[in-house]
């Protein structure tokens, strides 16, 4: 399916709404001049209905012109600058008439004007049986005392004030498609100098592939709107690179992670095909070795499922109210004999009597990542403190070694999947560097958040901010 010009919409959008603008202003200006040369027309009536009364006062027959006896074809042109006026009574009644008013003749026998005739003040139109339209306005003329109501209709021809209209409309509707056509053609020259740029930035974005992520837009225009959209793009690009670069290191170290213990399997069930002289304590022992380095594959592909559940928004999270102070407590029980051969000290600073609502599951597990490592890279007769508050409507919790920390460098990786801050460092605890990912995965997903600071040979902090439920609850003891 072919997807429609953004710059064709434009000008057919242009094109509409110039032609209705058009228009619009068209019939606008048709109504003012016709408004403003009726009103001139009617004013003309006005002064002839006055100079007439005049006549008429100074003499009873005034209205006759010198017109007898003129050629026909004179007295035709002359009849068309001659208003037709005529005197009635108040009646209606026809006292007196001038010679144009011969016109009217007819009008009058069809009846076409009786209701000016008895008109005796206003401005009215009648139709003639040939089509002329005539305007009239009628006037009371001022009477001797005594003497009957007379009153005067003026009226002229408005077939020249028409002709003008028209042609003023046959005008500007043939000039619409002429001005119209200049309108698209500017639109067209406007809409494709504006869009210009963006296509530009089209063609510079189809050369970009994962292999020149580095790669920048540049443009040399200059409009706000084209700069934002350019650096909107830069971004994108800059975490497409991140991104690729995050998933070239993850699938990097997880062929490494995966290939070790596979690589000591190998190994192991090579050599105890190849010597058979292997007594049955040795073949248990390798076997066993062989169990733990399966244990640790069972443990980094389901690692590796749950992060992969959670980005696709597969993993259930089952809430429940949770007493934060209960959990900790239990996580340090568990968590002393992993302690103990170390001459680690768990010590609980302070933890208030709240609860929140959490999956119990994830967040026992994220804690006890949190306490294994901080037991784990503690120094031998070390310290691990255990901290809770409240502050507003979270709790943070805040839990903390003094043992060989975390690199400046590394730091801001440390929740990256299979990242190791110190990839020398014995794999004693079977981890593969997604511990902490889980671990920000699950507190995140509980409307938290978790922070680290740390500074190498001095410890490390991880501080963890949780919603508090409805409400702080009774003491516990």
């Amino acid at each position: 399916m072919r997807i429609p010009s953004l710059s064709l919409k434009l000008i057919c959008i242009y094109g509409i709404s110039v032609s209705m603008l058009l228009i619009f202003a068209g019939s606008i200006l048709y109504w003012i001049i016709k408004d403003r040369l009726y009103q001139i027309f009617d004013d003309g009536l006005a002064i002839d209905a006055r100079i007439f009364v005049e006549r008429v006062r100074l003499e009873p027959d005034g209205l006759k012109l010198a017109l007898d006896g003129l050629h026909p074809h004179i007295y035709s042109a002359m009849r068309e600058l001659e208003p037709f006026a005529v005197v009635t009574d108040e009646y209606g009644r026809i006292l007196h008439k001038n010679l144009a008013s011969r016109y009217m003749e007819a009008m009058i026998r069809e009846g076409r004007v009786g209701k000016i005739l008895k008109q005796h003040s206003g401005i009215d139109q009648v139709v003639a049986g040939d089509g002329t339209r005539i305007r009239f306005v009628s006037l009371e003329i001022p009477g001797r005392e005594g003497a009957k109501r007379e009153f005067i209709h003026v009226g002229r021809s408005t077939y020249r004030l028409r002709t003008v209209l028209k042609s003023y409309a046959f005008f500007y509707a043939y000039s619409i498609p002429f001005m119209l056509s200049i309108s698209l053609a500017a639109g067209w020259l406007i809409t494709n100098r504006a869009l210009r740029p963006f296509k530009d930035i089209a063609r510079a974005a189809e050369q970009i592939s994962s292999e020149n992520l580095n790669t920048k837009i540049v443009t040399k225009y200059g409009e706000a709107e084209v700069q934002a959209l350019v650096k909107s793009f830069n971004s994108m690009i800059d975490r497409l690179d991140r991104s690729f670069q995050q998933m070239r290191r993850f699938n990097a170290d997880a062929a490494h992670e995966l290939r070790t213990p596979l690589s000591i399997l190998r190994g192991e069930t090579e050599l105890l095909l190849k010597s058979p002289n292997f007594t049955d304590e040795e073949i248990k022992a390798a076997l066993r070795s062989n169990l733990e380095e399966l244990d640790r594959l069972t443990r980094i592909v389901n690692d590796l499922l749950l992060l992969s559940e959670a980005d696709a928004g597969e993993q259930v999270i089952l809430k429940e109210p949770i007493y934060l102070r209960l959990l900790i407590e239990e996580l340090i029980e568990q968590m002393l004999p992993l302690a103990a051969p170390r001459g680690v000290r768990i010590k609980l600073l302070d933890m208030p009597d709240v609860r929140v609502e959490a999956d119990g599951l994830l967040l026992r597990r994220a804690l006890f990542n949190l306490l294994e490592n901080a037991i784990k890279y503690s120094r031998e007769q070390g310290e691990v403190e255990i901290f809770g508050m409240v502050q507003g409507q979270k709790v943070r919790l805040q839990i903390k070694d003094y043992g060989i920390g975390i690199s400046a460098a590394d730091l801001p990786f440390i929740f990256d999947r299979l990242f190791r801050a110190d990839r020398a460092r014995k794999r004693e605890g079977g981890g593969a560097g997604l511990g902490l990912a889980i671990v920000k995965w699950i507190i995140e997903a509980h409307q938290g958040s978790i922070q680290v600071s740390s500074s190498l040979n001095q410890g490390t902090t991880f501080d963890i901010d949780l919603p508090l439920n409805s409400g702080k609850y009774q003491s516990l003891d």
